[in-house]
């Protein structure tokens, strides 16, 4: 059985972690640029967490088809570091606990959109809550951190049910699809605002995941059925035709027994040979 999609993305993780450094070479070099001190112990001012939210939401509104952003957590970051600047409060930069947020986080997603193949529906989903689902660690909701979490739980609903979507599958009256676009645009619009989005969302996908393993259960469960009964067929017809051999071999036969062998007979002794495994004592 393969692995949650998180679970897989997550282990990637490791070695990244192990790449960032205590204090983000970004900082360091936008500060040398600006003719701040050098100095280790020299303070430097930083941009609040609420800042860097308020920046990624105004990215995310502006952002377009600009996947680049979303392949390439550097080309993000320096997105984000102009939209920070272009606030006007001076000579700033990331604090060291947001910059190592964003680079674990960032290398998060950019792991999942160059190292897993979705299909086309599926990549634009996590496009859109990609920004949004960013914005959490930031606001002290790490959600990698979390053995439980409804965004885990959404990203790996999501591999759940992508064929699905691609299928354009109807199950119960709901196209999947439609549900999960409604669901990923509630996402997108209400994470800043809704504190309980992902939890009603994680809910309604849950439930939606359900019924898809249900309907797939039962289809393939029919389909082995079908083969089981076509075995049974096959051998109940090797058993009459062998029955019939026995009966018949060497011996003369009156003209009319293969004439109603054959328009019909042997169906009803196939039949009758099928109705043993349900009647025994018959």
């Amino acid at each position: 059985k393969s692995l949650p999609l998180i679970t897989q993305v997550t282990g990637k993780l490791l070695d990244i972690l192990n790449e960032i450094n205590t204090v983000s070479p970004e900082i360091t070099n936008r500060i040398l640029s600006k003719g701040e001190s050098s100095s280790s112990n020299q303070a430097y001012a930083c941009y609040s967490a609420d800042d860097v939210v308020n920046a990624i939401s105004q990215i995310q509104n502006t952002i377009g088809g600009n996947s680049t952003l979303h392949l390439d957590s550097t080309a993000f970051n320096k997105r984000l570091q102009n939209t920070l600047d272009s606030l006007g409060q001076g000579v700033k930069s990331l604090s060291k606990n947001d910059s190592q947020r964003l680079d674990v986080y960032g290398k998060f997603f950019e792991t999942l959109f160059n190292d897993f193949e979705f299909s086309a529906e599926i990549k634009t989903y996590l496009e859109k809550i990609h920004l949004p689902l960013l914005s959490l660690p930031l606001q002290g909701n790490d959600f990698l951190d979390a053995d439980r979490h409804p965004v885990r739980a959404i990203l790996n609903q999501l591999a759940i049910l992508e064929p699905a979507v691609k299928g354009n599958k109807v199950i119960k009256n709901i196209n999947i699809k439609n549900a999960l676009n409604t669901l990923i645009d509630r996402i997108a619009q209400e994470a800043g605002v809704n504190p309980a989005i992902f939890t009603e969302v994680e809910q309604e996908l849950d439930g939606i995941a359900k019924q898809v393993i249900k309907s797939a259960d039962l289809k393939v469960k029919r389909i082995i059925e079908t083969y089981e009964g076509q075995q049974k067929l096959e051998i109940a017809k090797r058993s009459v035709q062998q029955e019939i051999n026995e009966l018949i071999a060497g011996r003369p036969v009156p003209a009319v027994i293969p004439l109603l062998l054959e328009s019909g007979w042997r169906q009803l002794l196939v039949i009758a040979e099928l109705n043993k495994e349900k009647h025994p004592g018959e």
